[in-house]
């Protein structure tokens, strides 16, 4: 009897050496955007005037390689770095959009935000969000995105992109992952806080996104002076609990000209904990652990007190195995993308009819209007939330 626990209890050690669980991160929900649209996400949009009269919110797309021309004609105008789907967010639309697509609704609106610090407030406003649960340290986030200049000369205004990370649960300060600007200054030089994007870094062909959506009218984004590669950004989350994250994107100043838009892809959480395994020589110790096993059980049916002294074998052998084995500092990489975004077949997806690409819009060419300044000094309900950057 008391030999065949310890058979029992020698197959348990070794399922559980077998095995190393850990408790993971709650994923990123549709971070790939492969449903076709935002479901997992928060989207706040901006009004504009929908043609033909009326209102409609606009800056915020999923879209296919296709749905984005380069230079008038050529599609696929962007590849995503996965799967099919990529999302777009933007400034959209400007003053000077072409028939059928909506147009801004007031170039001097001043929302309650200036992220970047600098002496204007930020309209046309996107904001794409998602909270998320964090379990195990260390874990990252991950994303990708490519920037789509609409502003360009010594007298336009730049746009601001904005990634930040807020703790939900417990609650604590915002903490900027990422701010990146694209454009000119006015007046020169820029007064920001966030990295301006070196010229050089864009392609310098201009790009349209044009699509018919179900039930509504069409969508237009147009960015005449280029996109960037795609890029990869990885943060470490400090310290678990429940966070949220935050992509942002503002029209500078309120000049209303120019579309610029951000593109994003891959939002995955990854979460690199050791996992442990047995060593070379802990194999070798579980099979004398094993080995001692069987002795126990032989020696047992002839003597109680042999048994009792092969028991401190077991005993022994056990403790090498423990001992021996050890993290080997191998990452175990949790893509957390939810199994229902990979699993959903593209066939069955609902995607929104596309429009033959339309001539190129060409930049404008009147006069820049002036910018429009927040006031010097903004009221409480106006003053934004403190944002930490990231060192």
């Amino acid at each position: 009897m008391w030999q065949g626990r310890v058979s029992i209890a020698a197959a348990g050690l070794v399922l559980l050496l077998a095995s190393a669980s850990r408790a993971g991160a709650a994923g990123i929900v549709n971070g790939g955007f492969e449903t076709g649209d935002f479901t997992g996400w928060t989207v706040q949009l901006h009004d504009a005037n929908a043609p033909g009269g009326g209102t409609m919110q606009v800056g915020a797309q999923v879209l296919i390689g296709d749905d984005l021309f380069r230079d008038g004609s050529v599609q696929p105008g962007a590849t995503p770095p996965q799967g099919r789907f990529f999302a777009l967010i933007s400034t959209m639309p400007e003053e000077d959009e072409p028939d059928g697509c909506p147009t801004t609704q007031s170039p001097f609106a001043v929302p309650p935000t200036d992220v970047d610090s600098d002496p204007y407030w930020e309209q046309d406003v996107t904001v794409l969000s998602q909270q998320f649960q964090v379990g195990v340290l260390p874990t990252v986030i991950q994303f990708s995105w490519s920037f789509l200049r609409g502003e360009s000369g010594p007298t336009s205004l730049h746009d601001d992109f904005q990634v930040i990370l807020t703790p939900i649960d417990p609650p604590g300060t915002p903490i900027q992952v990422l701010g990146q600007t694209a454009g000119a200054a006015f007046p020169p030089p820029y007064a920001g806080t966030f990295q301006v994007i070196d010229p050089s870094s864009f392609d310098n062909h201009f790009y349209e996104a044009v699509t018919d959506p179900a039930g509504g009218p069409v969508d237009c984004h147009f960015s005449p002076y280029g996109r960037t590669a795609f890029q990869q950004t990885t943060f470490t989350i400090p310290a678990p609990g429940l966070w949220e994250v935050t992509f942002f994107i503002g029209d500078d100043g309120g000049d209303a000209r120019g579309d610029s838009g951000v593109l994003l892809d891959e939002v995955t959480l990854i979460t690199s904990a050791p996992v442990p395994v047995i060593s070379s020589n802990g194999v070798i110790a579980l099979v004398c652990m094993l080995c001692c096993t069987m002795i126990i059980h032989l020696l047992w049916r002839r003597s109680p007190r042999t048994g009792m002294s092969a028991a401190m074998i077991l005993l022994l052998a056990t403790l090498s195995v423990v001992t021996l084995s050890r993290p080997t500092g191998a990452l175990a990489t949790e893509e957390t993308n939810t199994a229902a975004e990979k699993g959903k077949s593209q066939d069955s997806m609902q995607v929104a009819a596309r429009r033959a690409p339309r001539p190129p819009t060409p930049p404008p060419t009147r006069p820049p209007t002036p910018p429009a300044t927040h006031p010097a000094t903004p009221t409480p309900a106006n003053t934004p939330t403190p944002i930490v950057s990231h060192p």
